[in-house]
């Protein structure tokens, strides 16, 4: 376990990882439309709405129930969709949106400090003004307006002191400021003394072959930007962290790290700046893949999904035209919390060799229970919320919080597979997406090998005790929304990822769909599914 003390981690720095080239036009400081190249999808239920598979990440846009805005990679572009139709159309106004090479809008190349094609990972909606787009590639948060379809100014200082030149190298000097599209996550992590990376090698070991961002000490650059939340004036950005050997089964993980930027959005241009005092937070554990705000009983907290590292399966050559896609935890997960003012990481829920998911936790609407799903097998984890209250203020360790696991690696909630499913080692299992429903009385999972949809019973009312609450999830329902991972259904609608409950009441506040999906293949695609809409 990598443990955290406050004044351990500063300093900024970095290198990014390459990506790809653009096939669209549209570019520049200020960013660009394109002309889309629209795709009629064959399943009355969705949009096609790109050409090539596996978008990344949607959102509802708040205050606009009718509205999403949907990631794209190639090019990596904003498409915006009216989902009030039946099926939903890609919307005329705003214009779909080319993120830009320039990482931070300020007009100046970036040269060979960074990639300039970004790799869109997902985006986060915190009002109808505003989006932040998370991007690796050249690793940044970008600032994006739903409603006017252009990316937003903000003013963007770095502190001086603590801050020297050198330790921001894509933001201002220290004690200046510019106006700029975007914050660059490049950053210098300074782990403790006696951190390993996820093979079990000592920093001086993992950091032989990449070289260090402080020369000093055992430092390295974040990578893989994954995930945004917005709590207590803050901005926190997760960083999975991965080097060697992607993509195989022995990928390299180092420390897992949480950025915190102080974030004002009351002022015009709203500001931000990597925070004086705790601008870095390491996590307990590896590969941290999404953050999420709540509030408990007053305090303002963020969860941190710590997926761990998981390897993936290398792809079998005899079988052309399929990738497997079986992923293997290597080492534990948990569910890390943060306290929002303090910045302090004060718990950890452990839920053992979980894989978890790579989106954002679903938390009911009462803030009781946050849900996730697993990237190695059909299988949901839960932990308890209540009792994140009696958590201090300050930890110099984090809280273990055995307690609160409603279901993890050892009890999980289990997802059955079809019997006409993807076969075990072709697919072995993937729970993408979780979502509860309006009222909090259902809960949604997608599971990408089947291509099924879990409608699961929950019932949170009274004061059930942690162990109690295990025995209020009952499956409902499990039906195949889209085609399984099979040789034979190649072409097929098939991979549902991340999933989405429409804000409001079904038949009240809206008739349409109310669960909106996407789907991975052949190409990307946003399909609505009625559940309890009339």
């Amino acid at each position: 376990m990598v443990k955290r003390r406050r004044g351990a981690i500063a300093g900024l720095t970095a290198l990014a990882l390459g990506a790809g080239g653009s096939d669209c036009g549209g570019g520049s400081g200020t960013g660009g439309s394109r002309t889309l190249i629209r795709v009629r999808s064959p399943d009355p239920r969705c949009v096609a709405m790109s050409t090539v598979a596996f978008p990344p990440a949607f959102d509802f846009i708040p205050g606009s129930s009718g509205r999403v805005v949907a990631l794209d990679f190639a090019p990596p572009t904003l498409v915006p969709i009216d989902v009030e139709p039946v099926p939903p159309e890609i919307a005329d106004s705003p214009d779909v949106f080319e993120l830009p090479p320039d990482s931070d809008g300020d007009g100046l190349e970036e040269g060979s400090l960074i990639p300039t094609i970004p790799i869109p990972d997902g985006i986060f909606a915190v009002d109808g003004d505003l989006a932040l787009i998370t991007t690796s590639s050249y690793e940044a948060v970008l600032f994006f307006s739903p409603r006017t379809g252009t990316l937003r100014e903000f003013r963007v200082s770095v502190p001086d002191p603590p801050f020297v030149q050198g330790d921001n190298i894509l933001l201002p000097a220290p004690g200046t400021f510019q106006f700029q599209t975007g914050i660059s996550t490049a950053a210098c992590v300074r782990p403790e003394p006696g951190a390993t990376d996820s093979r079990g090698d000592s920093m001086a070991v993992a950091l032989a072959r990449v070289g260090r961002c402080d020369p000093a000490v055992p430092s390295y650059s974040p990578n893989f930007t994954s995930g945004v939340a917005v709590a207590a004036g803050h901005l926190f950005v997760s960083m999975s962290n991965l080097n060697e050997d992607q993509g195989t089964l022995k990928t390299q993980y180092l420390p897992g790290s949480v950025l915190v930027y102080d974030l004002d959005l009351l002022v015009e241009p709203p500001r931000i700046s990597p925070n004086p005092s705790v601008p870095v937070v390491l996590t307990s554990g590896f590969n941290p893949t999404h953050v999420t705000s709540i509030e408990v009983g007053g305090r303002e907290f963020v969860l941190v999904s710590v997926s761990g590292a998981v390897g993936l399966i290398t792809d079998d050559p005899t079988t052309p035209g399929v990738i497997e896609r079986g992923a293997i935890a290597q080492t534990g997960a948990a569910i890390d919390v943060i306290d929002a003012e303090t910045l302090d990481l004060v718990g950890t829920i452990p839920l053992g060799l979980a894989g978890l998911a790579t989106g954002p936790l679903a938390v009911d609407p009462s803030g009781r229970v946050a849900v996730v799903g697993s990237q190695v097998d059909r299988t949901l984890l839960a932990v308890d919320l209540a009792g994140l209250t009696a958590l201090p203020a300050q930890a110099i360790d984090p809280v273990v919080l055995d307690g609160a696991v409603i279901f993890d690696a050892e009890h999980p909630f289990r997802i059955p597979p079809l019997a006409a499913g993807a076969p075990p080692d072709l697919c072995p299992g993937f729970t993408g997406g979780v979502a509860f429903n309006h009222a909090g009385d259902r809960l949604y999972a997608t599971e990408f090998c089947d291509g099924s949809l879990a409608s699961i019973r929950v019932d949170l009312t009274g004061s059930p005790t942690t162990a109690a609450l295990a025995n209020r999830f009952d499956l409902v329902d499990l039906q195949a929304v889209v085609s399984p991972i099979r040789v034979e259904t190649l072409g097929e609608a098939r991979a549902p990822g991340a999933i989405a409950v429409r804000p409001g009441v079904p038949g009240i506040d809206f008739r349409g769909p109310d669960l909106f999906v996407l789907v991975g293949e052949p190409e990307g695609a946003l399909c609505g599914i009625r559940i309890e809409s009339p």
